[in-house]
């Protein structure tokens, strides 16, 4: 869930600090839980991943009453703030966040790639069992 959040999120926090969604439309077109939850589920289901992402230090911490807001009877708002610091941010994100293999990574690179026999990350063992006539999996 923190891992959708912070996809999202961040595509949009370079236009501005604070944004407020419908709780539904957020959660169902952008997050992409199911459509049978109701507004209290929804909030549940998105606590986790918020909470990690405050933590972290992506999301400004508010409290439970300011993150979600009712707005009338059906209608809740969701806000989330970019927390004070963007270096603290990106230098905390937590490894489910970010991608599998960082740059350093020699299976990235295809030139480098043929001659990284040795390699300890998953795909390259897959692609050098597939070089032998093995199959993937």
């Amino acid at each position: 869930m923190a891992k959708r959040l912070y996809r999202f999120l961040d595509k949009r926090f370079h236009l501005r600090k604070r944004w407020h969604f419908d709780l539904k439309e957020f959660a169902w077109e952008h997050v992409g839980l199911a459509r049978g939850y109701d507004a209290a589920n929804l909030k549940r289901k998105l606590r986790p991943g918020i909470a990690e992402l405050e933590r972290k230090g992506f999301l400004q911490p508010l409290p439970e009453a300011e993150r979600f807001r009712k707005l009338r009877a059906g209608t809740w708002q969701v806000v989330f703030e970019r927390a004070a610091s963007k270096a603290v941010a990106e230098t905390a994100t937590p490894a489910t966040l970010r991608s599998p293999h960082p740059g350093s990574c020699p299976a990235r690179n295809r030139s480098q790639r043929r001659k990284s026999s040795g390699h300890s990350c998953n795909h390259s063992r897959a692609l050098s069992r597939s070089r032998n006539g093995r199959t993937r999996g």
